[in-house]
């Protein structure tokens, strides 16, 4: 509610429009774990990061909350979670901050939808479930009109229409902000989402809106306007952005999770600031060369709790001290306990053993994954022999060099390469090759090594 601490947003001639972006919140979806009560806490955690991000917006006296799709899904909703976004969301409008939430592919518009049955507030709210590009005119508490939100929803979850190409253009005399759950092709790890509502940076564009609030793709991310000069792009600020999840779900959605806090003036850059508000990451730790060295597992366990305090120490958020960690570490390269390594329940028992180690600092949960983990093999001495190693180990060194012998032994259609030009198939090529050598090594030297 409005209180003396979190007065009503304020408005004048010329006032910025001021809001908050978030997208992809995903309330009651699944996390990736298989452990009951890391669960129910992670659970818990994306709660907390929805309130704690109603308090940005109250205490930073914003006109607006944009929701740019997939709050919750349909089908997973619980009744008390329900009751939960209604609290948070009445709380804003109470305190005269509209919310604004596009329906995205998993909290559907469709007049059958959980979205479309649920009790929302009456005055400063507006659910957008259609097609239908509809204007939401955000006003201060003097009544001023500080900005114009267009935004439209998706019907169904498997919308394959270019729904940018609906928005109409911009116009009047304040900012116009675009609320949008799609997929731009521009953007870094699209390919991970479904072609949703799929559009380009120049649909975007061309319709002079001074920001599109973006959902729908989990990496933050930000995008320059193609149309203006080079050195006029940073005068403007971002056309638009992706402000990733509210909270991580699974290892790929590591780092800081949170949401934008949007400032449009009525003339000026456009500055987004992110804001961190999840109490949880994902982190995988990295781990260097002296795994080479490691035939002690408590060595290594000893290794990774380091690994995972510089981590932790790397970045200090302002809550920082109730953060909680999920950790996962790719084990791979040459190893002289590989022996060891490769079998799941050694790894399981590790994990186990780490999370009990760092639990007193916030550590819900560790996973260790077998990702190519092999024997030391000393393979200099087998190169320009005339047995089979030095013969694979010849081709394996060429195809590191000649361009023309990496394409004439590779496939014509790759799996997992996104380009399309002759040097990002190369590169993708190489990359696939990595640690081969030493994998045709331990494979053919198997008898020796055992």
């Amino acid at each position: 509610m409005s209180t003396a601490s979190n007065p009503p947003p304020q408005g004048a001639p010329g006032t910025a429009f001021r809001f908050v972006h978030c997208a992809d919140v995903h309330l009651d979806s699944p996390f990736h774990v298989t452990n009951d009560d890391v669960r129910a806490r992670l659970h818990d955690a994306g709660r907390a990061a929805f309130a704690r991000m109603v308090d940005l917006c109250l205490a930073e006296r914003v006109h607006a909350l944009l929701v740019a799709g997939d709050l919750f899904s349909d089908e997973r909703l619980s009744f008390a979670t329900e009751d939960f976004i209604l609290e948070q969301v009445t709380r804003l409008s109470a305190a005269g901050i509209h919310v604004v939430v596009a329906c995205g592919n998993h909290d559907t518009g469709s007049t059958e939808s959980r979205a479309a049955r649920m009790s929302w507030p009456t005055s400063h709210f507006t659910l957008v479930s259609g097609h239908e590009p509809q204007e939401v005119t955000i006003t201060a508490a003097d009544g001023s009109t500080v900005g114009r939100v267009i935004g439209c929803g998706h019907a169904d979850d498997h919308d394959a229409e270019n729904l940018a190409a609906l928005f109409p253009a911009a116009g009047g005399s304040v900012p116009t902000v675009g609320l949008l759950h799609a997929r731009v092709a521009e953007a870094d790890r699209m390919q991970r989402h479904p072609a949703v509502a799929p559009c380009t940076l120049a649909d975007l564009a061309g319709k002079g809106y001074r920001y599109w609030a973006l959902g729908h793709v989990h990496t933050r991310q930000a995008f320059v306007d193609p149309d203006l000069a080079p050195d006029k792009r940073s005068a403007a600020g971002p056309l638009a952005c992706y402000p990733g999840t509210l909270i991580g779900h699974r290892p790929e959605e590591s780092g800081a999770h949170g949401a934008l806090l949007v400032t449009v003036p009525q003339h000026g850059a456009v500055s987004a600031e992110f804001h961190e508000l999840a109490g949880v990451r994902w982190e995988t730790l990295p781990l260097d060369d002296s795994l080479a060295t490691i035939a002690d597992l408590s060595v290594l366990r000893a290794m990774l709790r380091e690994s995972f305090h510089r981590t932790a120490a790397a970045d200090t958020p302002e809550h920082v001290a109730a953060m909680r960690w999920m950790l996962r570490v790719d084990v791979s390269g040459a190893c002289p306990a590989a022996a060891q390594l490769q079998r799941d329940e050694v790894l399981e028992e590790m994990a186990e053993q780490l999370a009990a180690e760092l639990e007193p600092d916030g550590v819900l949960a560790v996973e260790l994954i077998e990702a190519g983990v092999r024997r030391p093999v000393e393979l200099d001495g087998h190169r320009g022999q005339p047995h089979v190693l030095g013969l694979s180990l010849a081709v394996l060194d060429a195809l590191a060099e000649d361009d023309e012998l990496l394409e004439s032994l590779a496939p014509a259609t790759l799996a997992g390469c996104h380009g399309t030009d002759a040097e990002t198939r190369r590169a993708y090529l190489r990359s696939l090759l990595i640690g081969i050598d030493g994998a045709a090594g331990e494979v053919l030297l198997k008898e020796t090594l055992a």
